[in-house]
């Protein structure tokens, strides 16, 4: 997935790398239901004062960004 995008800008979009404090493998998945949010359920569950949705909501944006930045249509 991560070539695939990579592999469609073009050779000189700068690519910066970001680390998500207090994020964990699970936090890049998008919010679960209430009814899956159970403590046997690991992906639902995120470290203590992190807040899924808020981080989601400006990864969101800053993806979006860079692809609108970086993209061009095919000429």
């Amino acid at each position: 997935p991560a070539q695939i995008v990579m592999g469609r800008l073009p050779k000189q979009t700068k690519v910066i790398h970001k680390i998500a404090a207090g994020s964990w493998h699970f936090s890049f998945l998008s919010s679960f239901p209430a009814s899956l949010q159970t403590a046997d359920f690991a992906p639902a569950k995120d470290p203590e004062g992190f807040d899924r949705e808020r981080f989601q909501l400006e990864l969101q944006k800053q993806v979006l960004e860079f692809l609108v930045e970086n993209s061009h249509s095919p000429s």
